[in-house]
C-alpha cells in the first residue's frame, strides 16, 4: 500500500537460497553431507519432516524481513498510530471474505488433484506438471492484481472514481496481454514445456492434453485474479466470495466431475470443469467492477 514492494521479493529470494541447503541437510542428514563431500555434523535424516521444518524456517525468515521493512517504512512516514478497534473491525470485515476466497480457490485445485488420483498415477503426474506451468505464468497477473488493489484503493480513497476505473482497466489489459502470450506458448510448444519437468513419455503425453486446456483458460485465470484485486481496492469483498463459491463449486467442479467420470474424458474433463468455473468467475467479476466504477462509491 506504500508502494514498497521490494522487501517481499528480497524475502522470497533469501528464502529460496536457504531452502535447498536446509532441505538437503534436514531431509538427508549426514548422508546428504557425505554426498557433497562435506564433513558430518551428527544430523539424522528426518525425511519428509525435515522438508516441513525447512519450510517453516524459511517462512519465518521471510516474515522477519518483511516486518523489518514495515517498521522502516513506518519510521520514514513519520506516522504513528496505536491500536484502533474501529480499524480492526474494518480490516476483519474486509479481510475475512478474501481469506475464504483464497481457501476456496486452493481447495478447488486440491480437490481436483485428489480426483486425479482416482483416475491414474499418470493423471496425477500430468496434473502436477500442468499445474506447475500454469501456476508459474499466473504469478504475473497475481502481481498485477496486488498492484490493482493498491491503485484502485488509492483512487477510491481520493474520491477519484474515473481514476479507479482507469487503474482497474489498465490492470485488466496488462494481464490479458501477458496471458494471451502465455496461452500462445502453451499451444505452440506444450511438449517442450512438459519436458522441463518430466522425462516420462506417458506423463508428457497426458500433460500436453491438459496444457491445451490450460492454454484456453490462461486469460480467464489472469482476468479473475486482476478483477478480484480491483474489487478489493473498492472494498467489495463479500460479493466476490459468493461469485467464487458459485462459479467453482456449483458449476465448475460438478461439471468437471461429470465430464471426467460420466462422459469418460478423464483428466481432461476435470480441467474443462476448471476452465468453466474460472471463466464464469472472471466474467462476473469484471462486470461487477465495471458497474461499481460507473457510479459513486463510498470509502470503507
Amino acid at each position: 500500500a506504500h508502494t514498497v514492494t521490494s522487501p517481499m521479493l528480497v524475502g522470497s529470494l533469501v528464502a529460496n537460497v536457504l531452502n535447498l541447503p536446509l532441505d538437503w541437510l534436514l531431509v538427508f542428514g549426514d548422508g546428504g553431507l557425505l554426498q557433497l563431500g562435506l564433513p558430518t555434523v551428527g544430523m539424522p535424516a528426518l525425511g519428509v519432516v525435515g522438508a516441513g521444518l525447512t519450510s517453516t524456517v524459511v517462512t519465518y525468515v521471510q516474515l522477519v524481513i518483511v516486518v523489518a521493512a514495515v517498521r522502516s517504512t513506518g519510521r520514514q512516514s513519520g506516522v504513528s498510530r496505536g491500536p484502533s478497534r474501529t480499524l480492526f473491525r474494518k480490516v476483519v470485515r474486509l479481510g475475512w471474505p478474501i481469506g475464504l476466497q483464497r481457501l476456496a480457490e486452493m481447495g478447488l485445485f486440491s480437490v481436483t488433484g485428489v480426483l486425479m488420483g482416482s483416475i491414474s498415477t499418470v493423471a496425477v503426474a500430468a496434473h502436477q506438471v500442468t499445474m506447475t506451468i500454469v501456476a508459474t505464468t499466473f504469478m504475473v497477473p497475481l502481481g498485477i492484481s496486488a498492484a490493482a488493489a493498491v491503485r484502485v484503493g488509492r483512487a477510491v480513497g481520493a474520491g477519484d472514481l474515473p481514476g479507479a476505473r482507469r487503474a482497474g482497466l489498465a490492470s485488466v489489459l496488462l494481464s490479458t496481454t501477458f496471458m494471451a502470450a502465455c496461452a500462445t506458448a502453451l499451444l505452440l510448444v506444450p511438449e517442450r514445456l512438459a519436458e522441463v519437468l518430466t522425462d516420462q513419455p506417458r506423463v508428457i503425453e497426458a500433460a500436453v492434453a491438459l496444457l491445451m486446456v490450460g492454454a484456453v483458460f490462461q486469460i480467464s485465470d489472469g482476468l479473475q485474479s486482476v478483477a478480484s484485486g480491483a474489487l478489493r481496492g473498492m472494498g467489495d469483498t463479500r460479493w466476490m466470495l459468493g461469485v467464487n463459491l458459485a462459479g467453482h463449486y456449483v458449476i465448475g467442479l460438478p461439471l468437471g466431475i461429470v465430464l471426467a467420470f460420466v462422459a469418460d474424458l478423464g483428466a481432461v474433463g476435470l480441467w474443462w470443469g476448471l476452465f468453466a468455473g474460472l471463466t464464469i468467475v472472471a466474467v462476473a467479476l469484471l462486470i461487477r467492477f465495471l458497474r461499481l466504477s460507473a457510479r459513486p462509491l463510498a470509502v470503507v
